[in-house]
């Protein structure tokens, strides 16, 4: 039976548990709080993917949980982001295990409304400035646009 996005946002919320931090991200993390549905991803290699099955749950610890919902299953993926709320654009870096070693990547994402986009580069070193991926120079910068769940 395929579980949908608002089950496991719900048991998620239940579970969730907030750590103390600065005041300027607690109220960036309580703007982000919520379901978010994968709208439109741009590549740089010029492709543009739009409709995947993909929900992003921030949780108001700032735990990210990523829902992809195949055809017969659903699946979770719990990814840590960090969130700067103070610089312009607004910072993120999150953590992943990859063949037995941690990974970062640094990228921006900005809150518009009901609208969440984050960036990053192919060089994961590095941060983007813009949002915006530079075409034809090999790929590898991404471009996600969410939209809030209501």
């Amino acid at each position: 039976m395929k579980l949908s996005c608002f089950t496991v946002l719900a048991v998620i919320l239940l579970v969730g548990a907030d750590k103390p931090r600065d005041p300027q991200v607690s109220r960036e993390m309580d703007q982000l709080a919520g379901m978010w549905k994968l709208s439109r991803t741009e590549y740089s290699d010029g492709s543009v993917e739009v409709g995947r099955d993909l929900c992003l749950v921030i949780e108001p610890n700032g735990t990210v949980r990523f829902i992809v919902a195949d055809e017969d299953t659903t699946r979770t993926e719990v990814v840590d982001y960090q969130f700067d709320p103070t610089p312009t654009p607004k910072h993120y870096l999150v953590a992943t295990e990859g063949d037995g070693k941690k990974l970062t990547k640094l990228g921006i994402y900005a809150l518009e409304g009901d609208t969440l986009k984050f960036c990053s580069l192919a060089d994961s070193s590095k941060r983007p400035n813009q949002f915006t991926v530079e075409k034809d120079h090999g790929g590898g910068d991404t471009l996600w646009i969410y939209k809030r769940r209501k």
